[in-house]
C-alpha cells in the first residue's frame, strides 16, 4: 500500500497536468496533441506555451504532494517558531517547488532561441522571395524587350524592303542607285533604350542583336550618303536641264514632244554621268551586299528569339499550372 501511495505521489503530479492539457486540446489526432503539449511553438508567445505552464504546475504539485506528507503531524502556527518549523520540515517540498524557476527560465530561453531561428528563416525566405521576384521581373522585362526588338527589326526591315531594297536588288553590278530614301533621326528607339535589359539575355542572343543593329546602322549611314549623292546628282543634272531649256526659249525652239524627250534624255545622261563621277555604282553594290548579310543575320536572330521566347512561355505556363494545382490541392 505504501509503495502504491509513493508511486501515485511520484507519477500523478507529472501525469495529471499533461493528461489535462491533452484532454483540453481540441485536435483529434493524438500525435498532434502530444506535440502541442510537449513542444514549443515559436509562432506563439511564451504564456501560450503549455510546456512553460507544465514547468510551473508540476513542481507546484510536487510541492503540495510532498508537503502534504511532511505537514500531516503539524498544525498551522503563525508564529516565529511555527515559521522555523515549517522551513525545517518543508526542505524537500520547497526544493521541488524551487525547480520551477530554472525550468521556466530554460523553457523561456529555448522559446526565445526558436523564435530567433524562425525570424532568421523568415527573413531569409523573404529575402529569397524578393530576389526571385526581382529576377522574375527582370526576365519578364527582358522577354518583352526581345519581343519589341523583334518587332522593331521586322517593321523597319519591311519598310526598307518595300520602299528601297526591291529596286536596289534589281540593279546590275556597278549601276548607281539614284534614289532618295528619307530617314528619321531616331530609327531604333527600342534598341537604344534596351542595353540594361539585354545585359540579362543569353550571350549568343545579345551578341547577334548587337551585330545586326551595327550592320543596320551601317546600312543607314550608307543610305544617307547615297541620299546626299543622289541629291547632288539631281541638282547638277537639273542645272544642265534648266540651262538647255533656257537656251531653247531664247532660240524660240518649239517644245515638241520630241524636243522634250531630247531634254529628258540629256538630263538622264548628265545625271548618270555625275553618278559615275561620285562612284555611286560602287555604293549601290556595297548596299546590296550589306542587305544580303543583314537578311541572313535577321533570319538567324529571329530563329533564336523565337526559340528563347517560346521556351520562356512554356516555363511560365508550366509554373502557372503547378501553382493552380497546388491551390486546388
Amino acid at each position: 500500500m505504501a509503495l502504491l501511495q509513493l508511486a501515485l505521489i511520484l507519477i500523478l503530479p507529472t501525469a495529471f497536468p499533461i493528461w489535462l492539457f491533452l484532454f483540453l486540446d481540441k485536435n483529434t489526432n493524438l500525435k498532434t496533441k502530444i506535440q502541442n503539449t510537449l513542444t514549443l511553438n515559436p509562432r506563439k508567445g511564451l504564456l501560450h506555451q503549455k510546456l512553460f505552464w507544465l514547468c510551473i504546475i508540476i513542481p507546484t504539485l510536487y510541492f503540495i504532494s510532498f508537503g502534504y506528507i511532511a505537514w500531516q503531524e503539524y498544525s498551522v502556527s503563525l508564529t516565529a517558531g511555527g515559521l522555523a518549523t515549517f522551513l525545517s520540515i518543508s526542505t524537500l517540498p520547497l526544493a521541488l517547488l524551487s525547480t520551477s524557476l530554472p525550468l521556466t527560465v530554460i523553457v523561456a530561453s529555448f522559446h526565445s532561441t526558436h523564435q530567433t531561428a524562425m525570424q532568421i528563416n523568415q527573413s531569409k525566405d523573404t529575402y529569397e522571395k524578393e530576389i526571385n521576384r526581382r529576377n522574375q521581373e527582370e526576365q519578364n522585362t527582358l522577354i518583352n524587350t526581345l519581343r519589341l526588338i523583334k518587332t522593331e527589326l521586322k517593321v523597319g526591315w519591311d519598310i526598307y524592303e518595300s520602299e528601297y531594297a526591291t529596286d536596289l536588288k534589281k540593279l546590275q553590278s556597278g549601276e548607281p542607285y539614284i534614289n532618295i530614301f528619307p530617314l528619321g533621326n531616331n530609327l531604333f528607339p527600342i534598341y537604344d533604350s534596351a542595353p540594361a535589359h539585354l545585359a540579362h539575355a543569353p550571350v549568343g542572343i545579345s551578341e547577334e542583336i548587337v551585330r545586326v543593329y551595327m550592320r543596320v546602322k551601317g546600312l543607314v549611314t550608307m543610305i544617307n550618303n547615297n541620299n546626299t549623292n543622289a541629291t547632288t546628282v539631281h541638282e547638277r543634272a537639273m542645272k544642265v536641264f534648266q540651262s538647255l531649256s533656257d537656251q531653247a526659249r531664247k532660240d524660240k525652239v518649239d517644245f515638241t514632244r520630241e524636243f522634250t524627250d531630247h531634254l529628258q534624255s540629256r538630263y538622264e545622261w548628265h545625271r548618270n554621268w555625275e553618278a559615275r563621277i561620285l562612284d555611286m555604282g560602287s555604293d549601290a553594290d556595297s548596299m546590296k551586299l550589306l542587305t544580303q548579310e543583314i537578311e541572313q543575320l535577321l533570319s538567324s536572330i529571329n530563329t533564336k528569339l523565337d526559340h528563347h521566347i517560346n521556351q520562356y512561355d512554356l516555363l511560365q505556363n508550366k509554373a502557372k499550372l503547378q501553382s493552380a494545382s497546388s491551390l486546388v490541392n
